[in-house]
Parts: structure tokens; sequence; C-alpha cells
């Protein structure tokens, strides 16, 4: 067994290194991809902590062997003590065992069984999740929470946008989503979170470790209360909770406090619960005005031996401004190639907030990204051969792929792929947008164009087309869209920015038309 837990140890180790080499320790959170590292390092640890119960256990075995034959002895003491004591054999053994053998004996109880296993999960620390993994991962399902517009209740019992998982929250994760609500001073989502979280407890026992009771949330909840001030139904759940222990000191501190806040405390009007205009048809069932002139067909006409030799299935989405999706341009072992290639090279994504700014961490978008040289495999060189074919516009100097692979809740927040804050025709702008969908979505994750009322879900193979500048080669700031958030699944998206420059004889200007409108 001794080699057994050196070959795990080693293998432990090995694994923690390849961990630190992959993770890249910023916001894993942000990354469904990066997610899964976590599950190897769990399952690490489990397999650690069963380690050390094994040592613990054997620790625990010689005990209670040692113990069998000090009985025995014993038992013949208590049988003639005179007698045994008489016996020089006895005596000497006596005296020698308690001279000698208890001292060993208090070297080894105090000698903590499984320091490997300890040393290793002291090794581990330092690639735990860290405040701001928990950041994202909290902003991520308050995202999703809002957004969709679901309960505490349904999201903890795993019932999430009308679909039941095999999954739930323990009453710690209850809390925890509570405490971000009241710190985003949002004390109604917090108040049904902590509700959630006493229900969990009052069904199973308080974890020796991680200790949570009905007390503790009961506190966070009447504090809750008492910050929106009000202090009746913070009475109310001190009644109930002081039956249960009525001789509670924070529980009868609390009281006191309520008790002034019911004398002196005008209560406020409930404030009313604010949508953001963005979000609200991220479910795609949002009503309003559509665009009417909507129609689908096979592309064939674009100059390009291929499209003659494979039609590719189109769908008008908005024809002012120009809105496209292309069915079926990559094939599943694309796919595959394109995440394959991008998964070791992933990092937190960065935005630019105008031309020639420089990349900062984004806080409105929650994704991974790389950027990939449209020549660097066959599958960048393909797509760049596709988006040609389908839209015919130059690519020669437009900007590389960017992979993204987005994070708990992944989303991001309404904006304008547009370079310029206000048009310069001197400097290049991005003309069009193509999306490569790499992966399906379950739930979730659609792209929200949210002033024209068009919603498009992922779907893998899918190319998503649109233009940014109108036909007179003016802003049109009509395609500002979202990125919805992800409820379930791993989006996996591809991007590609069009210059306009290179595009006068492709794609030349006219003031007269509003949109370009592509031709089938």
């Amino acid at each position: 067994m001794r080699r057994s837990t050196i070959i795990f140890f080693v293998g432990v180790l090995a694994g923690l290194d390849s961990f630190s080499n992959a993770q890249s320790r910023e916001h894993p959170a942000r990354s469904i991809y990066k997610l899964r590292e976590y599950l190897e390092l769990q399952g690490n640890l489990v397999l650690n902590l069963e380690y050390y119960v094994y040592h613990l256990e054997i620790k625990l075995h010689k005990i209670q062997e040692a113990l069998l034959d000090m009985e025995k002895v014993h038992a013949l003491f208590e049988e003639d003590k005179r007698a045994f004591v008489s016996n020089p054999v006895n005596s000497f053994s006596l005296i020698r065992h308690m001279h000698s053998d208890w001292m060993k004996w208090q070297l080894y109880l105090s000698r903590d069984p499984g320091q490997e296993q300890l040393a290793y999960m002291r090794e581990t620390s330092a690639y735990l999740p860290t405040k701001d993994d928990i950041a994202d991962a909290l902003l991520g399902m308050e995202r999703v929470r809002s957004v969709y517009g679901l309960e505490p209740q349904d999201m903890a019992s795993g019932l999430l946008s009308d679909v039941q998982y095999d999954s739930s929250f323990s009453p710690h994760d209850c809390r925890s989503l509570a405490e971000y609500s009241i710190g985003m001073k949002d004390y109604p989502t917090a108040e049904r979170w902590l509700q959630v979280a006493i229900s969990l407890l009052q069904d199973r026992n308080e974890d020796p470790v991680v200790p949570l009771n009905i007390i503790d949330v009961t506190q966070t909840l009447v504090e809750s209360y008492r910050a929106q001030r009000n202090p009746w139904s913070a009475g109310h759940i001190l009644e109930a909770a002081l039956k249960l222990s009525p001789f509670e000191a924070r529980l009868l501190r609390l009281k006191e406090q309520v008790s002034t806040d019911l004398m002196y405390e005008a209560p406020l009007k409930p404030r009313p619960k604010e949508v953001p205009d963005q979000d609200h048809c991220c479910n795609g069932l949002c009503k309003g005005p559509r665009n009417r002139h909507l129609h689908c067909f096979y592309l064939t006409k674009r100059g390009s031996p291929f499209l003659l030799l494979a039609r590719v299935r189109t769908e008008i989405l908005s024809d002012d401004p120009f809105i496209a999706l292309y069915y079926d341009v990559l094939t599943h072992s694309d796919m595959v190639s394109l995440r394959n290639t991008s998964e070791p090279l992933l990092h937190p994504a960065t935005t630019i907030q105008y031309l020639n700014a420089p990349q900062e961490l984004s806080t409105s978008r929650t994704a991974h990204s790389v950027w990939l040289e449209p020549t660097i495999t066959e599958a960048t060189r393909k797509a760049d051969q596709v988006l040609w074919d389908v839209t015919g516009l130059n690519l020669s100097n437009s900007e590389m792929f960017q992979v993204n692979n987005y994070g708990i809740g992944g989303s991001f927040m309404r904006h304008s792929d547009l370079l310029q804050l206000e048009r310069n025709y001197l400097v290049r702008e991005r003309i069009a947008t193509a999306i490569f969908y790499l992966s399906d979505v379950p739930q979730g994750g659609a792209t929200l164009f949210t002033e024209l009322n068009v919603t498009i879900f992922p779907q893998a193979g899918t190319v998503l087309f649109w233009y940014n500048l109108a036909h007179s080669g003016d802003h049109d700031m009509r395609t500002r869209h979202t990125g919805c958030p992800v409820i379930v699944g791993s989006k996996w998206m591809m991007t590609r920015w069009i210059y306009d420059d290179g595009q006068a004889f492709t794609k030349p200007c006219h003031t007269k038309l509003k949109s370009p409108m592509v031709m089938a």
C-alpha cells in the first residue's frame, strides 16, 4: 500500500503541474472549457482525502490491536496483583513498558497520519478559485436569473427555464447568492435566496466541517429585511426562529433591534423591478415590431465555383439593415478542429473602447478568447474561403479570426462592433461582422439585435453575417447587439470583423440606398 500511495502522490503532483500550466489562473469561471480543469482537480482532491482516511484507519487499527494485547496483560494483573508483581519477569516487563513504551506512544499519537495527503492539499490551495473567480460566477448566475426571469427556488432545484436537470444548490450556494444580491442592494432577490437556504437546511444535517445552520441564515435574512426598512417581516422571521431556539443570544439581540425599528422606522415603498431593455428579448419571445420582408433561399450567385456545386441555404433575418444566416457552412470535423486548436491558447477576453486604444480585460464579456490567423489550419482556411464565397467581400485586410468560449452565464453586454465613436472616412472601419457558431447551446446564448427584435440562437455550423455600415458608408447603430447569457451548455463561436478598405469595387457606396443588400 505504501508503494501505491507514493504512486498516487507522484501522479497527483504531476496532474497539479499540468493544471498549473493549462490554467491561466485568470478568471477561469469565464470559460466552460477552463472549468473542466477544476473537475480534474476536484477528483484528485477527493481521491487524496480518501487516502487520508485510509491512513487514519491504519492508525486506528494499530491502536486497537495494541489495546487488545494490553487488555490481556491487564486482565492477568487484575486477577492477583501481588502474585503478578512478585514474578520478576512481570515486574521488569511492567517497568520497562511504562518507562519506554508509553513515551513512544506519546510520540506516535502526536504524529498526524497522511502527511503526504496534507502536503498535497496545501500545494493545491494556490490553484483553487479566488475571490475574483467567485465574483465572476456570482455575476454569471445573477445574469441568468435576472435576464430569463428565473426564480431562486426553481434554480436551486435544477429547474432552469422550464427544463428540469438533475442538479441542485446547497444551502451554502444559496446564501452566497443572497449575499451577492445584498451587495447589489437587491434585497427582494436576497430574501428569496435566503428563504430557499432555510428550507434546505430544515431537510438536512449541519455540515460538521463547513457549518451553516438556520440561525446563521435567519440572521442574514433579518438584516436584509432591516436594510429594506421592513421590520414587520423581520419580526415574523424572528418569532419563528425563536420558537426553535428561544435562548439564542444572536436572535434575542436582533429582536431588540427590530423592536426599536418598529417604533421609529417608516417603511419604504418597494421600488418597481427594473428589467434591462437590452436583454428582455433573449428568450426569443419578445413582443414588438419586426422586419416583415424575410425569406429563405439557396445562395448560388457570387461568381464562386463553390456555390455552383454546393448551394448554401440562406435565411434573410433583416433586409434593412442586412442580416443573414448561412446554414451548414462548417462540418463537424471543422468545428472540432477549431475548438481543439483554440483550447490550449484561450485567455480572458479583452475589448477596446475606441480605435487605437489599448486592450483591457473585458467587464462586459464573460468569455475566454484567442486570435487565429486565417491560414493557421485547414479549418480556418476553409472558413475564410466560405466567408468569401457567401459575401463576396475582400478579406485580405480584415482582422484575424477570434474564437470565444463563454463561461458561467457567459454573455456580452449590448455593444456595437464599430471601432470609431464618430465616422472618419480617412480611417478604416468594420463594414461587416461574421460569427461562426462552433457548437450548439441547449439553452440561452442567443445573439440579440436589441433595436430590431431579431434573436438568433446558436446552431453549430452556421454563420451569422451583417453589415455595420449603411450603404452610404455611415455608421448603422441599429446593429447594436447583445450576446445573451448562456443558461446551459458551452458556447463556442468564431468572429471575423471585415474592414471597409479594399471594398471599393466589391461594395461601392450609394447615398440613395439605405442598406448594402446582398443580392441572391
